[in-house]
């Protein structure tokens, strides 16, 4: 299981723009998403977790296309 893990993980690491545009992009919504709600902390309370699974899942859609790439092909 971890010799497979580390394999992943290096093919990753060889395309670090990938990656980090995904990072880039969920880093992004979760900094912008408060921003258009307001800064009352009463609101930002209980849409916390409905920003982060919001922009995990919008985050998930740029890194579909890479990880279908290699089955495209």
């Amino acid at each position: 299981f971890w010799h497979m893990m580390r394999r992943e993980f290096n093919i990753h690491m060889q395309r670090k723009s990938e990656w980090l545009s995904v990072l880039l992009f969920y880093v992004m919504i979760i900094s912008l998403f408060p921003i258009a709600i307001g800064p009352i902390p009463q609101n930002l309370l209980w849409t916390t977790p409905v920003i982060i699974w919001s922009a995990v899942l919008l985050a998930m859609l740029l890194a579909q296309e890479s990880l279908l790439r290699t089955d495209f092909d």
